[in-house]
């Protein structure tokens, strides 16, 4: 997913390792296990795998399992294609702050920590938001950037939403739609060029 979705903001420190389906499927098997699922869960954020040890021949691969050739020009595809949608992003947020739009991320985890200093971006942004309470007064990494409640959003409405994970779509415009707020939505996973503001 992060190769061909270019998740750039995916790929961080915190993660020790990446796999795709035939590479932890060549894993599991190359130390003794048989593979009898792969899948993906967390709208596809999430790469899972049940196996048990093997009691005999090895099991060959299932028909989802990409093979190391198909790989490669993957990671190929996605060096390629990176510096287009990195540049998107870059032009998409200086025109914003150009255009004097108040921009924020909801979300104040890792990937909004590996977007913004894959970018390169500062002023651009002037805040993360994140529902935990625990989160709230401290800072992103690197950057700098608060991490405030949604709340802080009602006397500091935004213009536009940057939203680190799309799966909590729903969740957060209900959010703003309770606090009377209605900024342009963007998905990170979007590509910034296609973006009508």
């Amino acid at each position: 997913r992060i190769l061909k979705d270019l998740a750039f903001w995916d790929v961080y420190h915190e993660h020790c390792s990446y796999f795709s389906k035939g590479s932890l499927a060549r894993l599991f098997r190359s130390q003794g296990f048989d593979v009898a699922r792969l899948w993906t869960d967390y709208d596809d954020q999430y790469l899972m795998i049940e196996a048990r040890p093997s009691t005999g021949t090895p099991t060959g691969p299932l028909a989802d399992e990409e093979d190391v050739q198909t790989l490669q020009l993957e990671v190929e595809d996605f060096a390629r294609r990176i510096g287009p949608r990195l540049d998107h992003w870059r032009g998409f947020l200086n025109l914003l702050h150009s255009e004097g739009k108040r921009v924020v991320l909801w979300g104040g985890g890792s990937k909004a920590v590996a977007f913004l200093t894959t970018l390169g971006m500062q002023e651009q942004v002037e805040c993360a938001v994140d529902i935990n309470p625990h989160k709230h007064g401290t800072y992103l990494a690197k950057t700098g950037h608060e991490i405030v409640a949604p709340d802080y959003l009602r006397s500091n409405p935004p213009d536009v939403v940057i939203i680190m994970n799309p799966i909590y779509h729903d969740e957060i415009s209900r959010d703003l739609n309770a606090m009377g707020l209605s900024p342009r939505i963007v998905h990170i996973d979007v590509d910034p060029s296609t973006v009508d503001l």
